[in-house]
Protein backbone atom coordinates (compact mmCIF):
# COMPACT_ATOMS: atom_id res chain seq x y z
CA UNK A 1 0.00 0.00 0.00
CA UNK A 2 1.15 3.11 -1.08
CA UNK A 3 1.67 5.62 2.00
CA UNK A 4 2.67 9.86 2.07
CA UNK A 5 6.36 9.97 2.96
CA UNK A 6 8.99 8.00 3.95
CA UNK A 7 10.37 6.77 7.22
CA UNK A 8 13.17 9.01 6.97
CA UNK A 9 11.20 12.69 5.69
CA UNK A 10 10.80 15.55 8.70
CA UNK A 11 7.27 15.60 10.65
CA UNK A 12 5.30 18.67 9.44
CA UNK A 13 5.14 21.13 11.81
CA UNK A 14 1.70 20.44 13.28
CA UNK A 15 2.65 16.72 14.03
CA UNK A 16 5.94 17.67 15.95
CA UNK A 17 4.00 19.86 18.20
CA UNK A 18 1.13 17.29 18.44
CA UNK A 19 3.85 14.79 19.67
CA UNK A 20 6.19 17.63 21.83
CA UNK A 21 2.88 18.17 23.47
CA UNK A 22 2.01 14.08 23.99
CA UNK A 23 5.63 13.62 25.08
CA UNK A 24 5.33 16.05 27.63
CA UNK A 25 2.27 14.80 29.04
CA UNK A 26 3.89 11.62 29.42
CA UNK A 27 6.62 12.33 30.92
CA UNK A 28 4.80 14.49 33.66
CA UNK A 29 2.19 11.72 34.25
CA UNK A 30 4.76 8.88 34.55
CA UNK A 31 6.76 11.40 36.75
CA UNK A 32 3.19 11.67 38.79
CA UNK A 33 3.38 7.27 39.23
CA UNK A 34 -0.16 7.17 36.31
CA UNK A 35 -0.35 4.95 33.48
CA UNK A 36 -0.84 7.28 30.86
CA UNK A 37 -1.84 5.07 28.39
CA UNK A 38 -4.30 7.06 26.47
CA UNK A 39 -4.37 10.80 27.75
CA UNK A 40 -1.31 11.49 25.84
CA UNK A 41 -1.84 10.05 22.50
CA UNK A 42 -5.52 12.00 23.50
CA UNK A 43 -4.10 14.83 23.44
CA UNK A 44 -1.55 14.56 20.79
CA UNK A 45 -4.59 13.59 17.89
CA UNK A 46 -6.15 16.25 18.76
CA UNK A 47 -3.75 18.55 17.76
CA UNK A 48 -2.73 16.70 15.06
CA UNK A 49 -5.82 14.01 13.59
CA UNK A 50 -3.21 12.54 11.54
CA UNK A 51 -0.74 12.36 13.78
CA UNK A 52 -0.85 8.07 13.61
CA UNK A 53 -0.65 8.30 9.44
CA UNK A 54 2.19 10.54 10.55
CA UNK A 55 4.22 8.21 12.75
CA UNK A 56 3.23 4.69 11.76
CA UNK A 57 5.71 4.21 8.21
CA UNK A 58 8.49 4.69 10.77
CA UNK A 59 7.70 1.71 12.30
CA UNK A 60 7.08 -1.90 10.20
CA UNK A 61 3.85 -2.62 11.51
CA UNK A 62 2.50 -5.80 12.65
CA UNK A 63 -1.59 -5.66 14.29
CA UNK A 64 -2.98 -8.22 16.21
CA UNK A 65 -6.74 -8.35 16.89
CA UNK A 66 -9.60 -10.50 17.14
CA UNK A 67 -12.38 -11.55 20.02
CA UNK A 68 -9.73 -13.33 22.71
CA UNK A 69 -5.89 -13.38 22.74
CA UNK A 70 -4.60 -9.99 21.48
CA UNK A 71 -2.49 -9.11 25.03
CA UNK A 72 -0.84 -12.69 25.35
CA UNK A 73 -0.34 -13.13 21.50
CA UNK A 74 0.97 -9.84 21.11
CA UNK A 75 3.76 -10.31 23.78
CA UNK A 76 4.72 -13.60 22.64
CA UNK A 77 5.67 -12.14 19.28
CA UNK A 78 7.23 -9.16 21.25
CA UNK A 79 9.52 -11.72 23.08
CA UNK A 80 10.58 -13.31 19.42
CA UNK A 81 11.63 -10.36 17.90
CA UNK A 82 13.34 -8.69 20.35
CA UNK A 83 15.73 -12.28 20.49
CA UNK A 84 16.44 -11.17 17.67
CA UNK A 85 17.80 -7.84 18.32
CA UNK A 86 15.38 -5.98 17.02
CA UNK A 87 13.99 -2.65 18.59
CA UNK A 88 10.43 -3.75 19.13
CA UNK A 89 7.70 -1.38 20.02
CA UNK A 90 4.11 -2.27 21.71
CA UNK A 91 1.10 -1.20 23.46
CA UNK A 92 1.61 -3.38 26.95
CA UNK A 93 -0.89 -1.72 28.88
CA UNK A 94 -3.27 -3.36 26.55
CA UNK A 95 -4.58 0.62 25.86
CA UNK A 96 -5.57 -0.84 21.61
CA UNK A 97 -7.76 2.29 20.82
CA UNK A 98 -6.78 4.96 18.81
CA UNK A 99 -5.09 7.27 21.32
CA UNK A 100 -3.79 4.15 23.09
CA UNK A 101 -2.01 3.41 19.83
CA UNK A 102 -1.27 6.76 19.41
CA UNK A 103 0.63 7.47 22.90
CA UNK A 104 2.66 4.07 22.07
CA UNK A 105 3.93 5.70 19.00
CA UNK A 106 4.53 8.80 20.39
CA UNK A 107 6.50 7.52 23.33
CA UNK A 108 9.53 6.31 21.40
CA UNK A 109 12.20 8.47 21.44
CA UNK A 110 14.19 10.94 18.98
CA UNK A 111 17.23 8.52 18.57
CA UNK A 112 15.18 5.47 17.62
CA UNK A 113 12.37 7.36 15.42
CA UNK A 114 14.62 9.43 13.32
CA UNK A 115 17.91 7.07 13.31
CA UNK A 116 17.17 6.77 9.40
CA UNK A 117 18.43 2.88 9.61
CA UNK A 118 16.28 -0.24 9.30
CA UNK A 119 12.45 0.81 10.40
CA UNK A 120 12.14 -0.31 14.35
CA UNK A 121 8.81 -3.33 14.68
CA UNK A 122 6.07 -1.93 16.46
CA UNK A 123 3.49 -4.92 17.58
CA UNK A 124 0.40 -3.27 18.31
CA UNK A 125 -3.12 -4.89 19.65
CA UNK A 126 -5.92 -3.42 18.30
CA UNK A 127 -9.54 -3.48 19.55
CA UNK A 128 -11.31 -5.80 16.78
CA UNK A 129 -14.10 -2.77 16.45
CA UNK A 130 -11.47 0.33 16.09
CA UNK A 131 -9.39 -1.70 13.79
CA UNK A 132 -11.79 -0.37 10.47
CA UNK A 133 -10.82 3.52 12.17
CA UNK A 134 -7.06 3.02 12.34
CA UNK A 135 -6.12 0.53 9.88
CA UNK A 136 -5.68 2.62 6.86
CA UNK A 137 -3.10 4.73 9.49
CA UNK A 138 -1.49 1.94 10.57
CA UNK A 139 -0.88 0.01 7.21
CA UNK A 140 0.54 -2.98 9.44
CA UNK A 141 2.79 -5.34 7.19
CA UNK A 142 0.56 -8.16 8.33
CA UNK A 143 -2.59 -8.43 10.38
CA UNK A 144 -2.93 -11.71 12.47
CA UNK A 145 -7.12 -11.78 13.33
CA UNK A 146 -7.17 -13.99 16.51
CA UNK A 147 -11.19 -15.43 16.91
CA UNK A 148 -14.33 -13.89 16.72
CA UNK A 149 -16.66 -14.30 19.61
CA UNK A 150 -19.55 -12.61 21.19
CA UNK A 151 -18.31 -10.10 23.32
CA UNK A 152 -19.93 -6.99 25.08
CA UNK A 153 -23.20 -7.07 22.98
CA UNK A 154 -23.97 -3.51 24.43
CA UNK A 155 -20.64 -1.76 23.01
CA UNK A 156 -20.09 -4.19 19.66
CA UNK A 157 -23.42 -5.20 18.87
CA UNK A 158 -23.45 -8.71 16.91
CA UNK A 159 -20.73 -10.70 15.39
CA UNK A 160 -21.69 -10.04 12.05
CA UNK A 161 -21.14 -6.15 12.60
CA UNK A 162 -17.75 -6.82 14.67
CA UNK A 163 -16.64 -9.43 11.58
CA UNK A 164 -17.77 -6.64 9.22
CA UNK A 165 -15.76 -4.10 10.60
CA UNK A 166 -12.58 -6.45 10.70
CA UNK A 167 -13.17 -6.95 7.22
CA UNK A 168 -13.24 -3.23 6.55
CA UNK A 169 -10.08 -2.50 7.98
CA UNK A 170 -8.04 -5.46 6.48
CA UNK A 171 -8.88 -4.46 3.20
CA UNK A 172 -8.01 -0.78 3.58
CA UNK A 173 -5.04 -1.59 5.54
CA UNK A 174 -3.67 -3.65 3.35
CA UNK A 175 -0.70 -6.40 3.87
CA UNK A 176 -0.74 -10.12 4.69
CA UNK A 177 -4.23 -11.15 6.64
CA UNK A 178 -3.25 -14.19 8.95
CA UNK A 179 -6.70 -15.28 9.62
CA UNK A 180 -7.40 -18.54 11.73
CA UNK A 181 -8.64 -21.24 9.62
CA UNK A 182 -10.29 -23.14 12.16
CA UNK A 183 -12.50 -20.22 13.08
CA UNK A 184 -15.58 -20.08 10.16
CA UNK A 185 -16.14 -16.42 11.10
CA UNK A 186 -12.45 -15.41 10.69
CA UNK A 187 -11.44 -17.83 7.42
CA UNK A 188 -14.25 -16.91 5.33
CA UNK A 189 -12.83 -12.97 5.50
CA UNK A 190 -10.73 -14.02 2.78
CA UNK A 191 -13.53 -13.57 0.52
CA UNK A 192 -14.18 -10.41 1.27
CA UNK A 193 -10.52 -8.51 0.76
CA UNK A 194 -7.88 -8.56 -1.34
CA UNK A 195 -5.04 -8.92 0.79
CA UNK A 196 -2.65 -11.79 0.45
CA UNK A 197 -4.18 -14.50 3.34
CA UNK A 198 -2.32 -16.71 5.50
CA UNK A 199 -4.06 -19.52 7.46
CA UNK A 200 -3.40 -21.12 10.44
CA UNK A 201 -4.92 -23.77 12.58
CA UNK A 202 -4.75 -27.22 14.30
CA UNK A 203 -4.04 -30.35 12.86
CA UNK A 204 -6.75 -32.40 12.94
CA UNK A 205 -4.74 -35.27 14.98
CA UNK A 206 -4.92 -32.63 17.66
CA UNK A 207 -8.63 -32.17 17.24
CA UNK A 208 -11.53 -33.99 18.95
CA UNK A 209 -13.51 -36.20 16.59
CA UNK A 210 -16.26 -36.50 19.09
CA UNK A 211 -16.86 -33.36 20.85
CA UNK A 212 -19.30 -30.90 19.53
CA UNK A 213 -18.73 -27.05 19.04
CA UNK A 214 -20.11 -25.39 22.48
CA UNK A 215 -21.62 -22.18 21.17
CA UNK A 216 -23.63 -21.70 18.24
CA UNK A 217 -21.40 -18.62 16.70
CA UNK A 218 -20.08 -20.04 13.48
CA UNK A 219 -22.81 -22.91 13.19
CA UNK A 220 -23.91 -21.71 9.64
CA UNK A 221 -22.46 -21.69 6.04
CA UNK A 222 -22.15 -18.23 5.22
CA UNK A 223 -22.39 -19.30 1.59
CA UNK A 224 -25.64 -21.15 1.42
CA UNK A 225 -26.69 -21.15 5.15
CA UNK A 226 -26.47 -25.09 5.87
CA UNK A 227 -25.80 -25.88 9.20
CA UNK A 228 -22.06 -26.97 9.59
CA UNK A 229 -20.81 -30.29 10.34
CA UNK A 230 -17.49 -30.74 12.47
CA UNK A 231 -15.08 -33.75 11.87
CA UNK A 232 -13.19 -32.59 15.06
CA UNK A 233 -12.96 -29.95 17.19
CA UNK A 234 -10.78 -28.28 19.75
CA UNK A 235 -12.57 -25.86 21.76
CA UNK A 236 -15.96 -23.10 21.39
CA UNK A 237 -16.55 -22.99 17.28
CA UNK A 238 -12.95 -23.87 16.27
CA UNK A 239 -12.72 -26.89 14.57
CA UNK A 240 -12.62 -29.03 10.87
CA UNK A 241 -16.44 -27.55 9.82
CA UNK A 242 -17.20 -28.76 6.41
CA UNK A 243 -20.72 -27.62 4.84
CA UNK A 244 -22.90 -30.47 3.15
CA UNK A 245 -24.48 -28.27 1.05
CA UNK A 246 -22.18 -26.14 -1.18
CA UNK A 247 -19.05 -28.60 0.08
CA UNK A 248 -17.06 -25.03 1.56
CA UNK A 249 -14.93 -26.59 4.11
CA UNK A 250 -12.34 -25.16 6.85
CA UNK A 251 -8.77 -23.63 4.63
CA UNK A 252 -5.71 -25.70 4.59
CA UNK A 253 -3.25 -23.93 7.16
CA UNK A 254 -0.25 -22.60 6.16
CA UNK A 255 0.84 -22.18 9.51
CA UNK A 256 -0.17 -25.53 11.69
CA UNK A 257 0.27 -26.95 14.98
CA UNK A 258 0.99 -30.66 14.71
CA UNK A 259 1.65 -32.06 17.55
CA UNK A 260 1.65 -31.49 21.40
CA UNK A 261 3.36 -32.63 23.88
CA UNK A 262 2.09 -31.21 27.47
CA UNK A 263 4.52 -31.77 31.05
CA UNK A 264 3.91 -34.72 32.71
CA UNK A 265 3.20 -36.86 29.59
CA UNK A 266 5.19 -40.14 30.15
CA UNK A 267 7.22 -39.63 26.77
CA UNK A 268 8.35 -36.51 27.68
CA UNK A 269 12.38 -37.48 28.57
CA UNK A 270 13.41 -33.72 30.18
CA UNK A 271 12.26 -32.97 33.72
CA UNK A 272 9.55 -31.01 35.14
CA UNK A 273 11.90 -28.40 35.30
CA UNK A 274 12.79 -28.08 31.94
CA UNK A 275 9.15 -28.06 30.09
CA UNK A 276 7.49 -24.58 29.99
CA UNK A 277 4.09 -24.60 31.75
CA UNK A 278 2.03 -25.34 28.71
CA UNK A 279 4.58 -27.71 26.95
CA UNK A 280 5.72 -27.54 23.50
CA UNK A 281 3.64 -27.31 20.64
CA UNK A 282 5.20 -28.25 17.34
CA UNK A 283 4.47 -25.78 14.20
CA UNK A 284 4.59 -26.82 10.64
CA UNK A 285 5.10 -24.18 8.06
CA UNK A 286 6.69 -24.53 4.52
CA UNK A 287 7.81 -28.39 5.00
CA UNK A 288 9.53 -27.11 8.29
CA UNK A 289 8.82 -27.87 11.52
CA UNK A 290 9.40 -26.29 15.05
CA UNK A 291 9.59 -26.52 18.47
CA UNK A 292 7.06 -24.04 19.97
CA UNK A 293 7.00 -22.93 23.69
CA UNK A 294 3.69 -22.56 25.38
CA UNK A 295 4.90 -20.48 28.11
CA UNK A 296 1.25 -20.15 29.89
CA UNK A 297 -0.90 -22.87 30.69
CA UNK A 298 -4.82 -23.30 29.32
CA UNK A 299 -5.92 -24.69 26.36
CA UNK A 300 -6.89 -21.02 24.41
CA UNK A 301 -2.84 -20.50 24.96
CA UNK A 302 -2.04 -23.07 22.42
CA UNK A 303 -3.90 -20.94 20.18
CA UNK A 304 -2.43 -17.85 21.20
CA UNK A 305 0.72 -19.82 20.54
CA UNK A 306 -0.23 -20.71 17.05
CA UNK A 307 -1.54 -17.44 16.16
CA UNK A 308 2.16 -15.42 17.30
CA UNK A 309 3.79 -18.02 15.11
CA UNK A 310 1.73 -18.12 12.10
CA UNK A 311 2.18 -13.53 12.35
CA UNK A 312 6.16 -14.04 12.40
CA UNK A 313 6.01 -16.41 9.67
CA UNK A 314 3.93 -13.91 7.57
CA UNK A 315 6.51 -11.16 8.50
CA UNK A 316 9.81 -13.30 7.46
CA UNK A 317 10.88 -14.47 10.91
CA UNK A 318 12.28 -17.72 11.56
CA UNK A 319 10.04 -19.92 13.09
CA UNK A 320 12.42 -22.26 14.60
CA UNK A 321 14.01 -19.42 16.36
CA UNK A 322 10.52 -17.41 17.54
CA UNK A 323 9.40 -20.69 18.86
CA UNK A 324 12.26 -20.66 21.13
CA UNK A 325 11.91 -17.60 21.85
CA UNK A 326 8.20 -17.73 23.35
CA UNK A 327 9.41 -19.49 26.19
CA UNK A 328 10.68 -16.06 27.77
CA UNK A 329 7.40 -13.87 26.94
CA UNK A 330 5.85 -12.60 29.83
CA UNK A 331 2.38 -13.00 30.78
CA UNK A 332 -0.05 -9.75 30.50
CA UNK A 333 -1.56 -8.27 33.36
CA UNK A 334 -4.26 -10.30 34.61
CA UNK A 335 -3.16 -13.35 31.93
CA UNK A 336 -3.32 -16.28 33.53
CA UNK A 337 -0.95 -14.00 36.03
CA UNK A 338 0.55 -15.62 38.91
CA UNK A 339 1.01 -13.98 42.07
CA UNK A 340 3.41 -15.87 44.82
CA UNK A 341 1.36 -15.35 48.51
CA UNK A 342 3.40 -17.61 51.12
CA UNK A 343 3.24 -20.79 50.40
CA UNK A 344 -0.20 -20.21 48.43
CA UNK A 345 -0.31 -18.79 44.54
CA UNK A 346 -2.92 -16.64 43.30
CA UNK A 347 -3.67 -16.96 39.71
CA UNK A 348 -5.72 -14.36 37.70
CA UNK A 349 -7.29 -15.29 34.61
CA UNK A 350 -9.32 -12.27 33.20
CA UNK A 351 -13.11 -13.03 31.47
CA UNK A 352 -15.26 -10.88 29.59
CA UNK A 353 -17.55 -13.31 27.45
CA UNK A 354 -19.05 -16.81 27.66
CA UNK A 355 -16.32 -18.48 25.34
CA UNK A 356 -13.11 -16.90 27.89
CA UNK A 357 -14.95 -17.57 31.42
CA UNK A 358 -15.88 -21.17 29.48
CA UNK A 359 -12.34 -21.84 28.87
CA UNK A 360 -11.28 -20.48 31.84
CA UNK A 361 -13.81 -22.42 34.02
CA UNK A 362 -12.70 -25.64 32.45
CA UNK A 363 -8.87 -24.84 33.20
CA UNK A 364 -9.71 -24.49 36.83
CA UNK A 365 -11.81 -27.17 37.18
CA UNK A 366 -8.85 -29.58 35.79
CA UNK A 367 -6.34 -27.71 37.45
CA UNK A 368 -4.21 -29.85 39.80
CA UNK A 369 -3.13 -26.99 42.10
CA UNK A 370 -6.84 -25.53 42.56
CA UNK A 371 -7.26 -25.22 46.17
CA UNK A 372 -10.30 -22.64 45.25
CA UNK A 373 -11.79 -20.14 43.26
CA UNK A 374 -13.17 -16.38 42.97
CA UNK A 375 -15.42 -14.64 40.74
CA UNK A 376 -15.48 -11.03 40.33
CA UNK A 377 -18.37 -9.58 38.06
CA UNK A 378 -18.53 -6.14 37.14
CA UNK A 379 -20.87 -3.98 34.67
CA UNK A 380 -18.69 -0.84 34.56
CA UNK A 381 -18.53 0.70 30.75
CA UNK A 382 -15.46 -1.08 30.24
CA UNK A 383 -16.83 -4.74 31.27
CA UNK A 384 -19.96 -4.42 29.30
CA UNK A 385 -22.87 -3.57 30.73
CA UNK A 386 -25.52 -6.06 30.13
CA UNK A 387 -23.71 -9.92 32.07
CA UNK A 388 -26.99 -11.61 30.86
CA UNK A 389 -23.48 -13.31 28.99
CA UNK A 390 -22.73 -15.46 31.73
CA UNK A 391 -25.87 -17.37 31.07
CA UNK A 392 -23.87 -18.31 27.83
CA UNK A 393 -20.85 -19.89 29.05
CA UNK A 394 -20.65 -23.36 29.57
CA UNK A 395 -20.07 -23.89 32.98
CA UNK A 396 -21.86 -27.29 33.62
CA UNK A 397 -19.94 -30.69 34.58
CA UNK A 398 -16.87 -28.35 35.33
CA UNK A 399 -16.62 -29.03 39.04
CA UNK A 400 -14.48 -26.71 41.31
CA UNK A 401 -12.56 -26.83 44.13
CA UNK A 402 -13.05 -25.81 48.25
CA UNK A 403 -14.74 -22.92 48.45
CA UNK A 404 -16.30 -20.53 45.44
CA UNK A 405 -16.26 -16.82 46.30
CA UNK A 406 -18.08 -14.00 44.18
CA UNK A 407 -17.67 -10.36 44.74
CA UNK A 408 -17.95 -6.90 42.15
CA UNK A 409 -21.11 -5.16 41.60
CA UNK A 410 -23.21 -8.00 40.32
CA UNK A 411 -22.31 -10.55 42.53
CA UNK A 412 -25.71 -11.59 43.25
CA UNK A 413 -26.03 -12.55 39.18
CA UNK A 414 -22.66 -14.89 39.58
CA UNK A 415 -23.60 -16.55 42.33
CA UNK A 416 -26.90 -17.50 40.89
CA UNK A 417 -25.48 -18.42 37.68
CA UNK A 418 -22.93 -20.75 39.70
CA UNK A 419 -26.00 -22.38 41.48
CA UNK A 420 -27.14 -23.04 38.56
CA UNK A 421 -23.96 -24.40 37.02
CA UNK A 422 -24.06 -27.66 40.30
CA UNK A 423 -22.15 -25.77 42.62
CA UNK A 424 -24.34 -26.30 46.29
CA UNK A 425 -25.39 -22.49 47.77
CA UNK A 426 -23.32 -23.82 50.74
CA UNK A 427 -20.38 -23.75 49.18
CA UNK A 428 -20.26 -20.63 48.04
CA UNK A 429 -18.96 -17.38 49.98
CA UNK A 430 -20.19 -13.67 49.01
CA UNK A 431 -18.48 -10.43 50.11
CA UNK A 432 -18.85 -6.77 49.10
CA UNK A 433 -14.84 -6.60 49.73
CA UNK A 434 -13.11 -8.51 46.73
CA UNK A 435 -9.77 -8.19 49.27
CA UNK A 436 -11.08 -9.48 52.33
CA UNK A 437 -12.80 -12.21 50.45
CA UNK A 438 -9.73 -13.04 48.65
CA UNK A 439 -7.77 -13.49 51.92
CA UNK A 440 -10.57 -15.59 53.60
CA UNK A 441 -10.54 -17.85 50.57
CA UNK A 442 -6.96 -18.06 50.46
CA UNK A 443 -6.61 -19.38 54.11
CA UNK A 444 -9.12 -21.88 53.15
CA UNK A 445 -6.83 -23.18 50.41
CA UNK A 446 -4.65 -25.89 51.65
CA UNK A 447 -0.58 -24.84 51.62
CA UNK A 448 0.48 -25.36 47.96
CA UNK A 449 -2.32 -24.77 46.13
CA UNK A 450 -3.54 -22.09 44.14
CA UNK A 451 -6.08 -19.49 44.45
CA UNK A 452 -7.67 -19.02 41.15
CA UNK A 453 -9.39 -15.52 40.67
CA UNK A 454 -11.95 -14.89 37.56
CA UNK A 455 -12.76 -11.37 37.71
CA UNK A 456 -13.87 -9.09 34.52
CA UNK A 457 -11.98 -6.19 33.43
CA UNK A 458 -12.74 -3.44 35.56
CA UNK A 459 -12.73 -5.56 38.74
CA UNK A 460 -9.73 -7.05 37.69
CA UNK A 461 -7.72 -3.50 37.48
CA UNK A 462 -9.36 -2.34 40.71
CA UNK A 463 -8.01 -5.91 42.87
CA UNK A 464 -4.53 -5.39 40.77
CA UNK A 465 -4.35 -2.08 42.37
CA UNK A 466 -4.95 -3.01 45.89
CA UNK A 467 -3.01 -5.89 45.74
CA UNK A 468 0.07 -4.00 45.21
CA UNK A 469 0.22 -3.13 48.55
CA UNK A 470 0.93 -6.31 49.62
CA UNK A 471 2.56 -7.72 46.66
CA UNK A 472 5.65 -6.61 44.67
CA UNK A 473 3.01 -6.48 41.01
CA UNK A 474 4.26 -4.38 38.50
CA UNK A 475 1.78 -1.85 37.26
CA UNK A 476 -0.48 -3.09 34.60
CA UNK A 477 1.10 -0.30 31.87
CA UNK A 478 4.68 -2.34 32.71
Amino acid sequence: MTRSGTSGAALPIRARLARLAGRSALGLLRLLGRGATSFPGMLALRLDPRLLARLAPRFRVLAVTGTNGKTTTTRLACAAIRETGQVVVTNRSGANLAAGLATTLLSVPNRVLFRGESRPTAVLEVDEAAYARVAKDLAPAATVVTNLFRDQLDRYGELEKTRSLLGTGLASGGGIAVLNADDALVATLSADIPNPVLYYGFSPDLMDPDRLPSDGDAAYCRRCGTHYTYEGVVFGHFGAYRCGGCGFRRPEPDVRAAALRRPGEREWQRTEEDLPEGGFLTLEASGRHAAAAVPFAGDYNLYNVLAAGALLHAAGFDLERAGRAFADADTGFGRMERIPAGDRTLRILLVKNPAGLTQAMDHVSRADDAGGALFLLNDNAADGRDVSWIWDADLEDRPLPGTVGVSGLRAEDMALRLRYAGIPEERIRTGADPVALLHALLEDCPPGSTLYILPTYTAMLSLRARLRKEYPLPDFWE
